[in-house]
């Protein structure tokens, strides 16, 4: 079993009623279907082991949840106050039920990776990784960024700083949700946070310092899209 949490829990009413939207960015569509959802298509392994952690303030107004039971009758929502600074603090929020010595996938509600993930994860799982994050190359500084060893290790991640070729799309993979749980609780009680939100990237860099096998595989950047901003509703950034 495959479980999957997806963060899109920010606020994001402020931006995106302000660039004319009128709704959240969950219920944005982009080519017919709204992004939430389609960041479920892609990163959802099994429909019936599914966190999501939304807005509680976005649910409460425009009903997300009943969008996500309409097509995902399986999953179980969790709404998150606006005042959680960060997708790690949500994550941390969210995942109660999940089963803690199960693989577990955490993935931002704002993207996408065309053809999804499941062949990438069974990767990491042949390749006995403890965690892992898909990689595209980049050097856009609105993305967190690896630096890598040739065997596909990381040896470092670096939020919104550029540190290598290749940066996170966002998804990540960890071999026990437990694993996740730890470092993401050492995170908080550590303060590894970027302008005071945390970021689930931050988790790798206690797994290698706890001599954790951490891989990454790298996808073409033209299979991910992301819509963390109004603008990338009309042209992909680099």
């Amino acid at each position: 079993m495959i479980q999957t949490l997806i963060t899109a829990a920010k606020d994001s009413r402020p931006l995106f009623y302000a660039a004319g939207f009128g709704k959240p960015k969950s219920l944005v569509k982009w080519d017919g279907r709204e992004v939430l959802l389609r960041s479920m298509d892609s990163y959802v392994a099994d429909p019936y082991a599914c966190w999501v952690a939304v807005n509680a303030e976005e649910d409460r107004d425009w009903d997300l949840s009943g969008k996500i039971y309409e097509n995902f009758p399986a999953a179980r929502v969790i709404p998150i106050p606006s005042g959680v600074k960060g997708a790690l603090a949500s994550a941390l929020l969210a995942m109660a039920e999940v089963a803690p010595d199960e693989p577990l996938v955490v993935a931002a509600g704002d993207s996408m990776l065309q053809g999804g993930v499941a062949k990438h994860i069974q990767q990491f799982i042949a390749n006995g990784s403890d965690a892992g994050t898909i990689a595209i190359p980049s050097t856009s500084p609105r993305w967190s960024y690896l630096s890598v060893c040739e065997s596909a290790q990381v040896r470092q991640v670096a939020e919104k700083r550029v540190i290598g070729s290749l940066a996170t799309t966002g998804v990540f993979y960890f071999r026990r949700a437990d694993d996740f749980y730890d470092a993401a609780t050492w995170c908080l009680v550590n303060n590894a946070s970027h302008d005071g939100m945390y970021y689930v990237s931050s988790t790798l860099n206690y797994m290698i310092s706890q001599s954790k096998r951490v891989h990454h595989l790298t996808v073409p950047s033209a299979r991910y899209r992301s819509w963390s901003l109004p603008i990338d509703f009309s042209a992909q950034s680099e």
